[in-house]
């Protein structure tokens, strides 16, 4: 069996098993269940634990909050698809400036604050147990794929996949 990544990529997937409990259900609890390799990785032998640059995990997060999270999310994907430019596909003819100028458009203040305030919302999830820093800035690249793909993270019914980039980084760096 082997496994391969050519680039960084992070994987979520959520499970609510029906059997197995979280150490202290307090409210009800979601299974995450993640995976990410920080640099391009081909594993053939699957027994061999000598690969350092590729991280799983799992992590026990409240329902609702997840859940309330995603919605705002999705709120914030529905309102940047109308905002933000898309980023179009390169043809051999089109000049690169022109891109360039649809890349540099403003982002409004109000969907700045937005994803920040979900940002915020998605720190503090992770790091339940230690102080959360004050965003004042998103931390990431804001696009609308990379909207998109941070809705698709915290989507409980599908999981999602990204690969490198800044979203990548941060989401990294704060997953325990």
């Amino acid at each position: 069996m082997a496994t391969q990544a050519l680039n960084k990529e992070l994987c979520f997937q959520w499970y609510i098993p029906p059997l197995e409990r979280p150490p202290k259900e307090i409210e009800p609890m979601v299974l995450l269940l993640y995976a990410y390799n920080t640099k391009p990785l081909k594993i053939t032998d699957v027994k061999n634990d000598g690969y350092n640059s590729a991280h799983a995990g799992s992590v026990w997060l409240p329902l609702n909050r997840v859940i309330s999270i995603h919605e705002k999310l999705s709120n914030l994907a529905q309102i940047a698809e109308i905002s933000l430019p898309a980023i179009p596909e390169i043809i051999s003819d089109e000049k690169v400036t022109e891109i360039q100028e649809m890349e540099d458009k403003s982002i409004d203040k109000e969907m700045e604050y937005m994803i920040t305030e979900c940002c915020s919302e998605i720190v503090s999830l992770f790091l339940t147990d230690r102080e959360t820093p004050l965003l004042t800035e998103v931390p990431f690249d804001i696009s609308l794929p990379s909207i998109f793909s941070l809705e698709r993270l915290f989507d409980l019914a599908n999981g999602c996949i990204v690969s490198g980039g800044s979203l990548f980084n941060w989401i990294v760096s704060i997953i325990p």
